[in-house]
């Protein structure tokens, strides 16, 4: 276990290094994802990707109100080069590639939509991992009738690969992650993500 507070401050000190003064979108969700991320990536190709949805509603203009109920999200994809990933400053290349696609949408949430849908096409080269969830959906605050879910995560990141998230149900502002993957690879992950965490 970690806190976010430990691990952006390992992040800025690896930025502080190599002298990168550029500001850093590090919130619990970015610094999540690309622990997670750059832990469960395999060397496949040159490049790596990964999705993510973002809310439209305050990023538009006009803004749409918050009490707006229905769909208003658009796709970000971050790309990276995979020797970049799965080098020794992996993380933080993860964080600095989420905090540049994040200052874009201020130019334009929906600028650039048409070459978000060629990087989904699966005839590209670019491998796509994509973030399910959200750390602020409040899942565990949904009750029908008969209590809080004990356990909640999309029940097809085994068909799509995808990595869930959503914040953790006792309140204590921490993450639950899900991944889907078979007995060796989950292994391996689990070694370089306990590994990662002790060098921090």
């Amino acid at each position: 276990m970690i806190s976010k507070e430990r691990l952006r401050k390992w992040v800025l000190t690896r930025r502080e290094k190599d002298k990168k003064t550029t500001p850093l979108h590090a919130t619990t969700f970015v610094l999540t994802c690309a622990y997670v991320w750059v832990r469960s990536e395999e060397i496949r190709d040159k490049k790596v990707s990964l999705g993510f949805l973002v809310d439209c509603r305050v990023r538009l203009d006009p803004p749409i109100p918050a009490t707006y109920f229905g769909n208003c999200i658009t796709a970000c994809i971050i790309t990276a080069e995979t020797c970049e990933i799965m080098g020794e400053d992996g993380v933080t290349v993860a964080v600095e590639a989420f905090s540049e696609t994040i200052r874009e949408l201020d130019s334009g949430v929906l600028r650039g939509m048409e070459e978000v849908f060629s990087m989904i096409n699966p005839k590209e080269r670019q491998l796509l991992t994509a973030i399910a969830g959200s750390t602020r959906f409040g899942v565990y605050e949904t009750d029908f009738g008969w209590g809080r879910p004990i356990k909640v995560e999309p029940p097809s990141i085994d068909i799509t690969g995808a990595i869930s998230l959503a914040e953790s149900r006792d309140g204590s502002g921490g993450v639950e992650f899900g991944l889907a993957l078979n007995n060796l690879k989950m292994e391996v992950f689990a070694s370089r993500f306990a590994n990662g965490l002790k060098s921090i």
